[in-house]
């Protein structure tokens, strides 16, 4: 139990005195799916993402290529 009242760890921060920290976000066109769909398409086929289960019986994805657990396919 804390000492001295209430406390948390929650901290906000406000850059802009008129910030509501609300972005509008555009919808995805259908150029912008395709998109997407080529580039995880080009993805899966570099990396080749499998789930092997670890000592715990836990499922963590392996990857044939360096960066992939990080979305990269490339240098």
């Amino acid at each position: 139990m804390f000492s001295g009242g209430l406390r948390h760890c929650v901290r906000q921060y406000r850059y802009d005195a008129g910030a509501t920290g609300i972005k509008t976000v555009r919808e995805s066109g259908p150029e912008d799916v395709a998109e997407n769909r080529e580039r995880e398409r080009k993805w899966v086929e570099h990396c080749k993402p499998i789930v092997r289960q670890d000592a715990y019986g836990v499922g963590r994805y392996a990857y044939a290529a360096r960066g992939c657990e990080y979305g990269r396919i490339g240098d």
